[in-house]
This record gives structure tokens, sequence and C-alpha cells, in this order.
């Protein structure tokens, strides 16, 4: 077997912006993407602030700072810890930087 990809554009997993409330007044509190690792299912990311300005959305997924954002070839996010890489648990370590994906580490099972 080769050796795995660990890079990706952002572009390349479908990202959607996502998250709505009950009443359907929120937009854009998360987004989500394919799983570059498994590719069986998408990883959604619930921003720690979103642009409404109201609380986070609960629910699953990692929370996360949004540091920039023009679009989704342009988004930067980091874990909010502060440290540039997100824990996807199982679906490992990525960073998302500049619209750019990147496989940190991966997890054992």
């Amino acid at each position: 077997m080769g050796k795995q990809r660990r890079r990706w554009e952002l572009q390349e997993l479908e990202p959607e912006w996502a998250g709505m409330d009950e009443d359907g007044t929120r937009y854009n509190v998360a987004f989500s993407f394919d799983c570059p690792v498994h590719g069986t299912h998408r990883l959604t990311c619930r921003l720690d602030r979103p642009y409404d300005g109201f609380a986070p959305i609960q629910g699953p997924g990692v929370l996360v700072h949004l540091v920039d954002n023009g679009s989704f070839d342009t988004l930067t996010v980091e874990s909010i810890n502060g440290d540039d890489a997100i824990n996807f648990g199982l679906c490992g370590k990525l960073r998302i930087i500049e619209g750019r994906v990147e496989l940190v580490r991966v997890l054992a099972a």
C-alpha cells in the first residue's frame, strides 16, 4: 500500500456551511467537509463565535475558533485551546489553514 496523502485543498472535500437552529434563524454557525482520512463520513466544525453573535450551537462536531474567513478557499480555523491542529478523534489531528487541510497525525484506533 502506498503512502497516505497528507494535504488537500478544502474545496476538494466538498465543504458546506451548516448549522441552523430549530426555528431556522441561525445560519453559518458551523461547517462540514468530507473526512480526508476515511472518506465515508463528514467532519463538522462548530464556530465558538458564530457570525450572529449568539452562543455556539450544541451538537456533534468539534468546537473551533474562526481565525480568517473570506471563503472556503481562504478559511483558517484553530482549536479553542489555541492549537492550530484540531483533534477529530479517530480521524486524526488536522490543520485547516488558508483553505488547505493538512493531516498532522492519525490517532490509533
